[in-house]
C-alpha cells in the first residue's frame, strides 16, 4: 500500500515537473504578444492551399499568427498517455478544434480562414505533446516501479 501511494505521487511529481517546464499549466501573455509582434512569416508558393491568393493575403496570414498566440492545449491529455497507452498520444490528432467565437467576430473571411486552419493544427500538435509526456511519465514511473519493487 505504501509503494503504491509512493508511487502514485512520483508519478504526479514527475507528470507536474514536466508540465512545468514545458509551461502548459500557465502562459506568460506578454511573452506571447512579444513574440507574435517579432515573428515575421513567409510563406512559399508551395504552401498555398488555394489557387486564389488567400493563403498569401495579409489577413490569412495575421489570422495564422494570432491562432499561433492563442492556442495553448490542454495539460489534461496527459491523462490521455498515461491512461489509454500509445493509443492516449492520437486520441488529440482525431479531434476537431474549433476556436473561440470571440476571437473571429467582426473579421475578414480570410482571417477567420486562416486562424481556424491554424487554432486546430497547433492544438493538435500540443494536445499530442501533453498526451506523449503522460504517456511517457506514467509508463516511465511504471519500470521504475518493476525495477524497485
Amino acid at each position: 500500500m505504501i509503494k503504491n501511494t509512493a508511487l502514485l505521487l512520483l508519478t504526479l511529481f514527475a507528470l507536474a515537473s514536466f508540465a512545468d517546464e514545458f509551461n502548459l499549466f500557465y502562459e506568460d501573455e506578454s511573452a506571447a504578444d512579444t513574440l507574435a509582434q517579432d515573428t515575421v512569416y513567409i510563406e512559399q508558393k508551395s504552401n498555398t492551399s488555394s489557387s486564389s491568393g488567400i493563403a498569401n493575403s495579409e489577413e490569412y496570414l495575421r489570422g495564422v499568427r494570432d491562432a499561433d498566440a492563442d492556442a495553448t492545449g490542454n495539460p489534461l491529455f496527459c491523462f490521455s498517455g498515461g491512461c489509454l497507452g500509445i493509443l492516449g498520444i492520437f486520441v488529440p490528432t482525431v479531434l476537431d478544434y474549433n476556436p473561440p467565437v470571440e476571437k473571429l467576430v467582426g473579421k475578414s473571411g480570410d482571417y477567420i480562414l486562416g486562424y481556424s486552419k491554424q487554432y486546430d493544427a497547433k492544438m493538435k500538435l500540443k494536445n499530442s505533446i501533453n498526451a506523449f509526456i503522460g504517456f511517457v511519465v506514467f509508463y516511465g514511473s511504471m519500470v521504475v516501479y518493476m525495477f524497485v519493487s
